[in-house]
């Protein structure tokens, strides 16, 4: 199996933009198979707590490094920066991945507003993931009603081009299995927070790792490298004792070795 990762927000630095001798070429990051014709990278840049300044020279110091992959949101108010970005590189469309989501919660008509919001602010004709970023509104209330009027849209935005996948983030088990009662084209993707160290789940934790597995959704994880952690959290993930004790094993460094494209023992 494979797990996909989107790299934290802290990956790149604007001024690697100029200096980088990997300027425009195409890094050598391994991709999984999301939907028909579909290849998703599985390492790539989050900008979740970016505004737009921040999420433009972001975006644009990762294009000229070669990433493949950029990770927003409507809901991380950052697209128009990121769009300044897009349209500035001169890599061809296709040679970069974008993934956004849309606030859950809504019906038909209000998500389907936020889809055509989404991609003009990211100045695209299409994306190449879209996602209903949570089961219900942020506030919890939207239920099963909104969950599946939600994804209707979300149906109707691939079938009208301007989405090559959809998906959802942060569902758990049954939320999922709401979805699967009506959907007609697959659920490709659940974004959810996993990372070395978490423990044991709590009941209707987002981390039905192996039943997404079993129902061919792609499990993604969001800040595997915890990004916007706080004080000496921030570099737990990278460089702290459990991580560095596991890199220790198989001759890689911590962040390395939570990063396998493979279902390893670790």
């Amino acid at each position: 199996m494979k797990l996909a990762a989107t790299i934290a927000a802290a990956a790149v630095s604007a001024s690697a933009a100029t200096s980088n001798p990997l300027h425009n070429t195409k890094l050598n990051i391994p991709t999984i198979t999301i939907a028909p014709t579909v290849e998703m990278p599985l390492q790539g840049l989050g900008t979740w707590e970016y505004n737009d300044t921040v999420a433009e020279a972001a975006v644009t110091a990762a294009l000229d490094m070669g990433y493949t992959h950029i990770d927003t949101a409507l809901g991380y108010d950052n697209q128009e920066g990121i769009a300044r970005a897009l349209k500035a590189t001169s890599r061809p469309r296709d040679s970069y991945f974008i993934t956004s989501k849309i606030p859950g919660g809504q019906n038909h008509s209000a998500a389907t507003a936020s889809l055509d919001l989404a991609l003009e602010q990211l100045g695209l004709d299409y994306v190449d993931l879209m996602l209903t970023h949570f089961p219900a509104t942020w506030e919890g209330e939207g239920g099963k009603e909104m969950r599946l009027q939600t994804w209707a849209a979300l149906e109707d935005f691939v079938r009208a081009g301007k989405a090559r996948a959809i998906g959802v983030s942060h569902y758990c088990i049954q939320h999922i299995k709401d979805i699967l009662e009506v959907n007609t084209i697959p659920v490709a993707i659940n974004q959810v927070q996993y990372h070395v160290g978490m423990g044991t789940a709590v009941p209707n934790a987002t981390d039905g790792i192996e039943w997404d597995w079993a129902h061919g959704i792609t499990y993604e994880s969001f800040s595997p490298l915890c990004g916007p952690c706080d004080g000496s959290d921030h570099w737990e993930l990278i460089n702290g004792t459990l991580v560095t004790s596991i890199g220790a094993k198989y001759n890689k460094t911590g962040c390395v070795s939570q990063h396998s494209d493979d279902d390893d023992d670790e």
